[in-house]
Parts: structure tokens; C-alpha cells; sequence
């Protein structure tokens, strides 16, 4: 029995001993590599252990962007890109925090003279890179297109415009979403994808000519695309133009513009309306692209009509009165040869402001001013023939507002407005108004309401020449000879314009600024915009024109919007040196205050009036 027992004994041992060396004979075909970390490893399969006791991931084919919570990847953006690129960077950059739990190191594209990037390193390109590889993507883009596409070991997101990258961003989110799991990301090295934001930006015939390797696209407001392709030559532009007309284009109408090889060209098919900008200075050329739905074309010839036998006249209308405690403003009124009028801007809005008790009444102070100087058309209606806005400051544009919702229509025909209002995407960028944005969309609903009552509207661009009874106006500036760049101040959004009526010259400012008096003095020169009038740039805030663009303008007389209580602030102030060229010239100066100055056209310096203005209850 004991013997039994014993034997029974040992071969339980036996039995247990031959377990154990079998489970470690199974371990050991699962156990990591010596030497290797204890998160991860690369077996000769091509696959990475996500721990000892699971699976190993095949990583075959893929871009490992993150492994167990570890960024491997490096974000690069372009040197000089947008606030909508950067933003649109920072959600993939925060979604790598979100998902993986790390981040990614990030970095620009700078690069020192004679560097080259390291083409292995893994990289996310976003934006408008040097890379070669961004490059690439960018070329097989259409205008208005975005892409996501692996070249390499690069990770190339990027759009034809910002809008573009800024999509491109959140779908790549989207796929980090879909393709992380336990803290780890990887990538199809065969991803492509590439999908349209702005489609009809897509219907800009391709600019084959010769150019810079990238190019810029963006809404230019109003359903108005604008192409920017930089280094190219006057001879590849025209081969351009040429071949729009087997494309269904016709030429509407061109000019030079300054004294090189700067052009305006603008052409009419079944459904768009194509205009091409080339600046010389710049070697640039800006393709705008709008349906003839959204705008009207410059009239080439005046419409008809019949002279009342009055002389023109130019009304420096008054914009504040004593005390009140706004002091810019900003009207001007042009009586034509059949008692129409152009209007630019018209000042506020006539919101009652129960704190101080007054009403600035701007949009009633015109229609009164029609009254008493203007004609009736056969209609029985007097008639605004144009109405500029130079930009969308509510001391600018708001006496419109006013006007139109005030329904004046029943005594006034407003036959067009002309204006260049910004899109909401360039609009975005603009940390010192940041509140434009509301206020386009409202001003875009009594654009709306305007034409309802029979208004056209032109978008204006630089190199247009409208004909307005016996007057006619140069479109000399809008922002879409820097349309390319983001709006950093809302007043270079202003639209400049020369009118000439009855051989003499009135240049209309608004409230440019620097870059808008810089980029006219490089595309003009000294001679190419000479006017008798000039208004004062931004009511003479701030840099709005040098003392070099007042002498390539060469006023004799200055139309100073500027209210009475303030004047002292900005004449003869050292912080604005460039007002002296007036003084130095000794420059006849109109004054707005809060008195309408009538001034005789043509003006040989004498016989103007001051009409005191009314206010009503």
C-alpha cells in the first residue's frame, strides 16, 4: 500500500514538472527581445507590441504618428501663414493632446540660407510650406480645393486658400479621431484625400503662365473668388487673356494703369463676370472671378439724360455740431448736370442717444439737401445716380442704413451702390474690429433691401471706369490689390475713387491708411493720380496718407472731414507731420464741422457758400 502510494506520488511530480517546462517553452515564443524598451518593439514582421500581454500592431504600410501615448511626429507651418491657418493648426495640435495624451513637437519652415529640411523626419505640413512636398499637393489642387496626402514620410494638409486649409484641419481631426485607438496613431501612407470648399472657384480657368510655384485663392466677399499668382511677366498675362475667349469670355473693357506694364482687363461670359489685375511693381496678377448675378458691370457710356442748365456743385455736408461726442464722420455730395446726385458715404446712422439728447440725422440731412439743390426726374423723384461706400465703418456707411430703412424710396431713387465690402473670412483676422463681422451681414441685408427697391450693385475694383451722366469716376484702390495679405486694419478695406466733372478732379480717401496710400503711390507713380480735391485720409487720424502720396496727388484744395471740436487734435500736430505739406503749400482747407460748405464746380478758389445745418424734431 505505502508502495503504491509513492508511486502515485512521484508521478504527480512528474506529470506537474512536464507543465511547467511546457508553459515556458509558450512564453519564451512571446517574450520581447533583449535589450528592447519595455512600451514597445519592432519585430522583423514590422509590426510594434502594445504590451507584454497583447497582440503586437502590424505597422506595415503605416505612418506611426503616436505609439502608447508617445507623439512621434513633429507639426511643421508655413513661416508666414494666416490667423485662420494658425488657429486651424492649433485644433490638430490640441487634438493630438486630447487623444494621445502628449503632444507633438511644432516648429515653422524657416529655413537659413543654404539649409535643407530633412526629408526622413517625420513631419505634418500645414499650410502653404516650402516643402517640396506642399509644393506637389498644391500643384495638383484645383482654386478652390483641399487635400490631405501623405508624400513620404510627410503628412501634407494643406488648401488652395485658407478656408481650404482651415477644412483640411478638421477633416484631418476627424481621421485622428477614427484611427487612434489606445493611445496610439497610425496613418495610411497611401492617403489621399481631396475634396472642394469653395466649388466655383474651381470654374477660374487655370493660369498656365508662368508664376511662382504657389499660389493664393481666397473670398474676396460677395461670391467673389480672387486668384493671386506672383512672379510672372505682362507677355504670359496676355497670353492668358487671349485665350479667354476660346474659353466663352469676351472683353468688357481694359486699361493701363500707371506708367508700366500694370493692366485692367475685365471679360463677360453666359454666367461670370472674370477681371484680371496685373501689377508690375509686383510681377503679380489677381484673377477675380464673380457671377453677373452678384454684380453689376461699370457703365461705359452715361445713360441718357437732360441737363437742367445748373452748375455742378460739391457739398462737404457737416457731420457733427458742437459737443457732440463723436467727432468723425463723412459725407460729400455731387450735384450732375441733370440735378442726380453722387453720394459718398453719408456719416452716421441717426440713432437717438438719450444720454446727451442729440440726433445727427444724416440720412434726413441728405434727403434735405436733395430737396433744395437737386431735380426731379420724370418720375417725379429726385435721383442719387450713385452711392460710394468706401468702407464699412458705421460713420461711413451707416447714414445708407438709415436711409433705406427710413423707405425714402417714395421720394428718392437710389440707382446704384457702389462698394467693396470684405468676406467674413478676411474680415476674422482683424483683432482691431473685431465686431466687423456682425455688422457686414447687416449692411449686406440693406445692400439686399436696396436692390429690392431697384438698386444695382457693383463690387468695385481697381482699374473700373464708371460714366455717370456728365461726371466719371476712377476706381483707383480697393483692398483687392492686397487681398492676398489679412486685414489687419479695417480702414485699408476702403475703396478709393477719382471723380473728374466738369474738367476738375475729386479724389475720395474714406479711411485708408498706409498700406492702401503705399500700394497706390507703387502702382500710379508721380503722375497717374492727380486730382484738384482730396479728402483727408481717415479724417487725419493716424498715417492714413504720407507726405509723399500728397505729392504725388498735388491737391489745391483739401476736404478735411473733421468735426469742430477736435480739429485742434489733428492740424498741426507733430504725431502727423504729413498734414503740413498742405500748410507748406498753403492749400486752401474745407473744414466739415458741423456746417455744408457748397462748393462751385469748376472751382477756381472763390464763390463757395456755408449753409448752416437744420435739425429736426
Amino acid at each position: 500500500m505505502n508502495c503504491i502510494n509513492k508511486k502515485g506520488a512521484l508521478a504527480i511530480i512528474a506529470a506537474l514538472l512536464l507543465c511547467v517546462m511546457l508553459f515556458s517553452t509558450l512564453y519564451s515564443c512571446t517574450e520581447e527581445p533583449q535589450g528592447s524598451s519595455d512600451s514597445e518593439s519592432v519585430t522583423e514582421t514590422d509590426s510594434e507590441s502594445i504590451a507584454d500581454s497583447e497582440e503586437p500592431i502590424d505597422t506595415s504600410g503605416k505612418l506611426v504618428l503616436a505609439m502608447l501615448g508617445e507623439c512621434r511626429v513633429t507639426i511643421v507651418t508655413a513661416e508666414f501663414c494666416t490667423e485662420a491657418e494658425k488657429a486651424a493648426a492649433t485644433k490638430v495640435y490640441n487634438k493630438f493632446k486630447n487623444l494621445i495624451g502628449s503632444t507633438p513637437e511644432t516648429r515653422d519652415d524657416f529655413l537659413a540660407s543654404g539649409q535643407e529640411y530633412d526629408k526622413s523626419s517625420l513631419e505634418i505640413l500645414i499650410g502653404r510650406t516650402k516643402y517640396a512636398e506642399t509644393s506637389e499637393v498644391l500643384s495638383e489642387l484645383g482654386y478652390g480645393d483641399y487635400a490631405i496626402k501623405v508624400i513620404g514620410n510627410k503628412v501634407v494638409i494643406c488648401g488652395s486658400s485658407p478656408e481650404g486649409t482651415a477644412k483640411a484641419c478638421s477633416e484631418f481631426t476627424m481621421l485622428m479621431q477614427r484611427y487612434t485607438s489606445k493611445k496610439t496613431l497610425l496613418i495610411d501612407k497611401g492617403l489621399t484625400v481631396t475634396e472642394a470648399i469653395l466649388p466655383f472657384a474651381n470654374d477660374i480657368p487655370t493660369y498656365e503662365g508662368k508664376r511662382d510655384n504657389t499660389y493664393f485663392v481666397n473670398d474676396t466677399g460677395d461670391g467673389c473668388m480672387a486668384v493671386t499668382l506672383s512672379g510672372t511677366d505682362r507677355s504670359c498675362v496676355d497670353e492668358y487673356a487671349q485665350g479667354l475667349t476660346s474659353k466663352g469670355y469676351a472683353l468688357y473693357d481694359t486699361r493701363s494703369l500707371g506708367d508700366g506694364e500694370s493692366v485692367y482687363a475685365q471679360y463677360t461670359g453666359e454666367v461670370y463676370t472674370l477681371t484680371l489685375l496685373y501689377t508690375d511693381y509686383e510681377k503679380t496678377l489677381r484673377i477675380f472671378l464673380e457671377p453677373l448675378t452678384n454684380t453689376a458691370l461699370p457703365m461705359k457710356e452715361a445713360e441718357d439724360y437732360i441737363p437742367t442748365g445748373e452748375e455742378n456743385l460739391l457739398l462737404q455736408v457737416g457731420i457733427t455740431r458742437p459737443g457732440d461726442p463723436v467727432q468723425n464722420g463723412f459725407c460729400y455730395m455731387v450735384r450732375l448736370a441733370d440735378g442726380s446726385f453722387i453720394v459718398y458715404d453719408g456719416g452716421m446712422d441717426d440713432t437717438l442717444t438719450a444720454s446727451v439728447q442729440y440726433q445727427r440725422q444724416n440720412a434726413r440731412r441728405i434727403l434735405e439737401l436733395m430737396r433744395e439743390y437737386g431735380a426731379k426726374n420724370g418720375d417725379g423723384k429726385y435721383v442719387i445716380a450713385a452711392w460710394v461706400i468706401t468702407h464699412g465703418h458705421i460713420d461711413h456707411i451707416g447714414a445708407l442704413e438709415a436711409f433705406v430703412k427710413a423707405e425714402y424710396e417714395t421720394e428718392v431713387d437710389i440707382e446704384r451702390i457702389i462698394c467693396n465690402l470684405p468676406s467674413d473670412g478676411q474680415i476674422a483676422t482683424d483683432e482691431s474690429d473685431g465686431d466687423m463681422g456682425a455688422k457686414m451681414s447687416a449692411y449686406r441685408t440693406v445692400l439686399h433691401k436696396a436692390k429690392q427697391e431697384g438698386a444695382v450693385v457693383h463690387k468695385a475694383h481697381p482699374g473700373q471706369v464708371m460714366k455717370l451722366r456728365d461726371a466719371t469716376l476712377e476706381i483707383l484702390y480697393t483692398y483687392d490689390l492686397v487681398c492676398n495679405t489679412e486685414i489687419t486694419a479695417f480702414n485699408n478695406t476702403s475703396v478709393v475713387t477719382r471723380l473728374t466733372v466738369n474738367e476738375q478732379t475729386v479724389m475720395i480717401t474714406g479711411d485708408m491708411q498706409g498700406v492702401a496710400s503705399n500700394t497706390m503711390i507703387s502702382l500710379y507713380g508721380k503722375t497717374g493720380m492727380k486730382a484738384d480735391f482730396i479728402s483727408v485720409p481717415h479724417h487725419g487720424w493716424f498715417s492714413g496718407g504720407s507726405r509723399v502720396f500728397y505729392e504725388c496727388v498735388s491737391p489745391s484744395f483739401v476736404l478735411w472731414p473733421i468735426g469742430e471740436d477736435r480739429r485742434s487734435e489733428v492740424v498741426h500736430n507733430p504725431s502727423y507731420p504729413m498734414h503740413e505739406y498742405f500748410f507748406d503749400n498753403n492749400l486752401k482747407i474745407f473744414y466739415a464741422g458741423d456746417d455744408t460748405t457748397v462748393i462751385p464746380l469748376p472751382y477756381s478758389g472763390t464763390g463757395e457758400t456755408v449753409e448752416e445745418n437744420k435739425y429736426y424734431d
